[in-house]
């Protein structure tokens, strides 16, 4: 890899391609839905498995927690360590993501990701502690010592950022601007006013826009599943590292509107800004618009 540089505003203009050949793309597909002989999975697990091929080879389209393995994958292909962390990560809090399985009769784990042919790099998930101030702390540092690893931590639901509120001010938001480090850590935020209470909703999204300033870190809300593949592999195609902070509303997990084609996955790269394509420019009345530099806002 080539040294790390101080990003600048002219980085943000346009992100880096981040595609990966269809070979790659085969062969971590074709990995991450078959499991070993003699593996059972849990019936309502395997039915999943099953409808994501089905979803592929009758409409050519991938979900969202597809394209999270497909990221992982692929970026193991490429020779690097990813490591997670968080609640219920390997099975994924809203039972989405899957990643680790538990055979049905004799309750032994079996990670997806773990039998890529040619990948060199490494997959490590952890089912953390519900204490959000160490856990993400350490994750933390790991990335800064790691700037070549994809290190991602999962909040149960973003509101439970509060519990870490002292890593976010004085370390992940301002450790660049204080320290002169930078670091690449995920966070993965589920955010979204879907029914579940008060407690379950918000990220505080207004929080960490406020931090955005002096090209802090860069948030993003992000729609389709090629576009959370293409976010997860710019993190290592950057020659620099930022945090990103990423708000999913839970409906994304699921929503076939979310589900992406595979040529979004093996030409192009990040789309900074997805246009509405239901609504006509004429048919705008009024426009209300606000600029402001240096907040980045996918």
């Amino acid at each position: 890899m080539e040294a790390i540089k101080k990003a600048t505003d002219d980085d943000f203009d346009k992100s880096p391609s981040t595609s990966v050949s269809e070979e790659n793309f085969k062969k971590v597909f074709d990995a991450i839905m078959t499991l070993p002989e003699g593996f059972t999975p849990l019936k309502k697990v395997d039915k999943l498995l099953r409808d994501k091929v089905k979803l592929f080879n009758e409409e050519n389209k991938v979900d969202w927690a597809t394209a999270e393995l497909m990221a992982f994958g692929t970026v193991m292909l490429d020779g690097t360590d990813v490591r997670m962390s968080g609640q219920d990560v390997g099975r994924g809090t809203f039972s989405s993501r899957h990643c680790v399985l538990r055979d049905e009769i004799n309750d032994t784990p079996y990670n997806r990701l773990a039998s890529i042919p040619g990948a060199e790099g490494k997959i490590r998930m952890f089912n953390s502690l519900l204490s959000e101030n160490a856990v993400l702390g350490f994750e933390y540092g790991y990335a800064l010592a790691s700037p070549n690893a994809l290190v991602l931590w999962e909040a149960q639901f973003g509101d439970f950022v509060n519990g870490a509120q002292t890593i976010i001010d004085q370390f992940i938001t301002g450790a660049e601007q204080k320290w002169n480090r930078m670091n690449g850590l995920v966070m993965l935020l589920p955010h979204g006013y879907e029914g579940q209470g008060p407690e379950h909703s918000s990220a505080r999204m207004e929080r960490f826009l406020i931090a955005c300033a002096e090209l802090n870190i860069v948030v993003t809300n992000i729609t389709t599943a090629a576009n959370y593949f293409h976010a997860l592999r710019r993190q290592l195609a950057w020659p620099f590292r930022k945090p990103l902070i990423n708000f999913a509303p839970k409906a994304n997990l699921r929503h076939p509107g979310t589900y992406s084609l595979k040529e979004e996955f093996t030409t192009g790269g990040f789309k900074e800004v997805i246009d509405d394509t239901y609504v006509k420019a004429g048919d705008v009345k009024k426009c209300y618009s606000v600029a402001v530099k240096f907040i980045m806002i996918y």
